[in-house]
Parts: structure tokens; C-alpha cells; sequence
């Protein structure tokens, strides 16, 4: 009895650690290495990367950041409904966003609640963003307009449903 109730955790491991153990398997998974050598084919931008570790080191490297941007645009176009619609392109590119995403979910977690809704706020919403990411018409600059994306609708949705404040007029005056 006591070593059930040892085994079973009442609380998730937090969400960015959660995605970064997910990321350890895919980055270690046969399957990964076929689908870059897959999406190579499609983006010319993704030949030569041999794993995803050295696709996050040519995104993250900020002495280059167009060669980064083109990397994010090509896992865009994959990722998104419109392109390719391939789930690990676009989870992929969720990862790449962790960074900046944590950095997002701190900024508005006084105004949502607390950090880990913050934080799977974001998350969730970057997923959608990145699904459904207009990549006909916005080619360039992908990590900041996906999180200033993600900002404006997560800030325009809480706006949306604060409630209002009487402007100083009530109804039986």
C-alpha cells in the first residue's frame, strides 16, 4: 500500500520539463532523422542537418539569425495546415519557441493567475499559431511574430472577458 501510493504522482511534472523530456526522445528517435531527411527534400533550407540538436543550434545561434529564420520559416511551412500539416514540423517548432515562450508566460502570468496556467496558456496557443501560420504572407521573422501573435490574442482574449466597469450610470437612475 505505502509503495502505490509512492509511484503515483498527484502532481505533473511541470509543463516546459515535460515538452524538454519529449524533446530528449524525438532529438535520440530514428524516426526523426527520417523525417529530416524527409523535409529536405521539400525545404532546401533543412539540407545538411543531420539532427534536430543541430537544428536548434543554427535557430538559437544569434551571430546568424536569417539563416535561423529560414530554418523556422521552411519548419513553418511544413508544420502549418496550409504546407505539409507534418505534426512533428510543427512540434518541432514549438521547441524551438521554448525559450521565448517561458520569457512570454512570465510577462503575463500576474495578469492570467499563476505561472503554469501562464504558461499552458501559451503553449497552447503557440501550437494553434504555429498550425495555422499564414506562411504565404508573412515569410520572415517567425519566432517574433508568432510570439507577438501569441501575446496579442492571449492579452485580447483576457480583455475580452474581464468584467466590464459601470461607466457611473446604473439602470434605475
Amino acid at each position: 500500500e505505502g509503495h502505490l501510493a509512492m509511484s503515483i504522482s498527484t502532481t505533473p511534472a511541470p509543463l516546459t520539463r515535460r515538452l524538454d523530456a519529449e524533446w530528449e526522445h524525438l532529438v535520440s528517435s530514428p524516426a526523426t532523422a527520417q523525417a529530416l531527411a524527409r523535409w529536405s527534400r521539400h525545404e532546401p533550407a533543412l539540407a545538411g542537418l543531420t539532427d534536430l540538436g543541430q537544428l536548434r543550434g543554427i535557430v538559437h545561434d544569434r551571430t546568424n539569425p536569417e539563416r535561423g529564420d529560414c530554418i523556422l520559416a521552411a519548419l513553418v511551412r511544413l508544420g502549418a495546415v496550409t504546407g505539409h500539416g507534418d505534426l512533428l514540423a510543427a512540434r518541432v517548432v514549438l521547441q524551438l519557441l521554448v525559450p521565448g515562450a517561458i520569457r512570454l508566460s512570465q510577462s503575463l502570468s500576474a495578469m492570467i493567475g499563476d505561472q503554469p496556467t501562464s504558461e499552458a496558456m501559451v503553449f497552447a496557443e503557440l501550437t494553434i499559431l504555429i498550425r495555422t501560420y499564414p506562411w504565404q504572407r508573412r515569410p520572415r521573422r517567425i519566432a517574433a511574430t508568432l510570439l507577438l501573435d501569441c501575446r496579442q490574442r492571449l492579452i485580447r482574449g483576457h480583455d475580452r472577458t474581464r468584467a466590464e466597469i459601470s461607466a457611473g450610470l446604473t439602470l434605475h437612475e
